[in-house]
């Protein structure tokens, strides 16, 4: 086999391994390249959440300080997706094992609450980051 790797990707080629698959349906229309990590397979299966959300695996992975810097570094705007209103400041809110960017207005409605919604976007917001 003949693979021919553009140069974003030449990085992933010096690991150990690398693993090349038939394309899924799900990706027919994607163009040519890395694929982005909120379309890897694994992050869409539900089945591996409780695996993702392990305090265990979040330490391994650089723990939560390193989740809070990723975030930092590329998410731009509030992650809370309910309310018609986003201040522009935006902070690292932590709940449990994750962490999400929420705008000041959002963080001071849901500082001292807990609730399904918020645990369930913070789990994805470990998988996506």
């Amino acid at each position: 086999m003949i693979v021919k790797p553009g140069r974003e990707s030449m990085p992933v080629f010096h690991n150990t391994r690398v693993l090349v698959e038939p394309e899924p349906k799900s990706m027919r229309n994607l163009p040519s390249g890395v694929v982005p990590a909120v379309r890897q397979p694994l992050a869409e299966d539900k089945s591996l959440l409780p695996f993702f959300s392990d305090e265990r695996v979040i330490r391994a992975a650089g723990g939560a300080g390193a989740l809070s810097d990723w975030l930092l570094r590329h998410v731009k705007s509030c992650q809370w997706p309910h309310g018609d209103y986003h201040h522009s400041e935006t902070v690292i809110h932590r709940y449990g094992t994750g962490a999400m960017v929420l705008c000041w207005h959002c963080d001071n409605q849901l500082r001292d609450q807990t609730s399904e919604s918020l645990g369930n976007l913070l789990t994805k917001t470990c998988l996506h980051g």
